[in-house]
């Protein structure tokens, strides 16, 4: 809707595209905005190209490269007292028994020691252990 509303009456062509991006760069859009808005542009060309109404040139279309940000990490001792806070159940004591809340903080620590989703922590069953020293 973005490259749309920018073309108007133009013609989408690379040169169009080109400063459709520099457009973007002027109005201070962060690089992963414009990353997105040029890869939906590139969408758009290869669609137009499969259906055999223009030349296929979205490759010409260069996308700005995004630097990955850092994690910032949390100390173990920080992350233990989040686990824990996060298992201790204030509106109904007798619906968590100690054994559910233990089985809460194991999937807690194996999800952020290992980097499962939560969906793959919760289809795990024995079968998927290796208990033969790899």
């Amino acid at each position: 809707m973005r490259l749309y509303n920018f073309l108007g009456e133009r013609e989408l062509t690379i040169e169009n595209v080109r400063v459709y991006t520099d457009d973007l760069n002027v109005r201070g859009l962060e690089p992963g905005t414009i990353y997105l808005a040029l890869r939906a542009c590139r969408a758009f060309i290869r669609w137009l190209a499969t259906n055999n109404l223009i030349e296929d040139w979205a490759k010409q279309i260069e996308l700005p490269r995004l630097h990955r940000k850092l994690l910032t990490l949390l100390d173990p001792a920080k992350l233990e007292e989040i686990i824990i806070a996060g298992t201790i159940s204030t509106f109904d004591v007798r619906s968590h028994t100690t054994a559910a809340k233990l089985s809460c903080r194991l999937a807690l620590r194996l999800i952020l020691r290992t980097g499962l989703r939560v969906n793959e922590c919760l289809s795990l069953t024995s079968d998927n252990l290796r208990l033969d020293g790899m």
